[in-house]
């Protein structure tokens, strides 16, 4: 029923939401949308130029939405009235569900010695990892960050097989008990630079916001000093080409695959770890 009204609905929305709009539209993500506020922030800050930014909080939006406006903005764009009728008395059917104490219940996992270190860590890597990571592909790394990255990962680890800083145990001790348990595995930091690489390279090639932004300019003066990074100046870092170079590239799609498949073509900036 869901899926009819919504092939019903979509090709009438399509026509009248804006090219702004990402939420719930196929090939559009809130990570584009992260990724242009971030550039977007960069750029003005760099010309010293004020930026205004507008947010609507919509947790619990369910429930908070006035629905009487709702249905008025429907009918004004001309939304078909069945199909209005309809949605109403889903919402008024609709209930909320239980949210799950899902920090807890980790918890517990993490403290079960009957459940294999392997599976704990392929655990964590899926489910406390990939929260972590959400939008990575916007971050700006420096090396404080790089730094910030791989601590997360360690205290992790550590967490997983009941290490403590007072134990003095290494990191690098840590990572070869982890590779003991799961076999040769992607690194934090490592994942956080492929899926950078491969976000450019998808927004290169595209015509949309996100290009756009990227590639635009601000008007204004810089502030003395040393610039502070941008967004794209980790790409020549990682790759070991000059940003133009890159960009032609990206357009050879297979190429640029292989490339981010290797992380990096340059050696990479070392960051140390304590420990």
């Amino acid at each position: 029923m869901l899926k009819i009204l919504l092939n019903r609905l979509k090709p009438q929305a399509e026509k009248i939401i804006a090219e702004e709009q990402a939420g719930f539209r196929p090939g559009r993500s809130t990570t584009e949308q992260i990724f242009n506020l971030r550039i977007l922030c960069e750029k003005y800050l760099q010309h010293q130029q004020d930026l205004c930014h507008v947010f609507i909080d919509f947790k619990n939006a369910f429930e908070r939405v006035w629905h009487a406006a709702l249905w008025a903005t429907m009918r004004h764009f001309n939304i078909n009235v069945n199909l209005i009728r309809m949605i109403q008395n889903l919402y008024e059917k609709a209930t909320r569900g239980l949210a799950t104490a899902a920090l807890a219940k980790l918890k517990t996992i993490w403290n079960d010695r009957n459940i294999a270190l392997s599976s704990k860590i392929r655990l964590m890597r899926s489910l406390v990892m990939s929260i972590f990571l959400y939008a990575c592909e916007s971050w700006t790394l420096t090396t404080d960050t790089e730094r910030r990255i791989q601590a997360m990962e360690m205290r992790c680890l550590r967490k997983l097989l009941s290490i403590t800083y007072r134990d003095h145990i290494s990191n690098k001790e840590v990572r070869n008990r982890t590779r003991q348990a799961i076999g040769p595995h992607e690194d934090l930091l490592t994942t956080v630079k492929r899926r950078k690489l491969k976000w450019y390279g998808h927004i290169t090639r595209s015509t949309g916001l996100a290009n756009t932004i990227l590639q635009g300019t601000v008007q204004g003066g810089r502030r003395r000093g040393r610039p502070k990074k941008r967004w794209e100046d980790n790409i020549p870092e990682w790759t070991g080409m000059t940003l133009s170079a890159a960009m032609r590239k990206t357009e050879r799609r297979e190429e640029w695959r292989e490339l981010v498949a290797r992380s990096s073509v340059a050696p990479q900036r070392s960051t140390k770890t304590t420990g």
